[in-house]
């Protein structure tokens, strides 16, 4: 199997799960102050998505990573 951008992305996902199981959970219940602008673009995929996967699933099989 050669190596992808897919293939990259999970190797990397895998290691930080890795590290956080070693790490523990974050403090939750703290919250965290977001930039405005990546509130906004929150925003803007909220509105583009809703909930069930639909837009992402299209957009990963165009790109042949479905």
């Amino acid at each position: 199997m050669g190596t992808t951008a897919y293939g990259d992305w999970i190797r990397d996902f895998e290691a930080a799960r890795d590290e956080r199981a070693e790490r523990g959970d974050p403090e939750w219940r703290t919250g965290v102050p977001l930039h405005p602008a990546i509130r906004r673009s929150v925003q803007r995929f909220q509105v583009g998505e809703d909930g069930d996967g639909a837009e992402l699933i299209t957009k990963a099989e165009a790109a042949g990573d479905a």
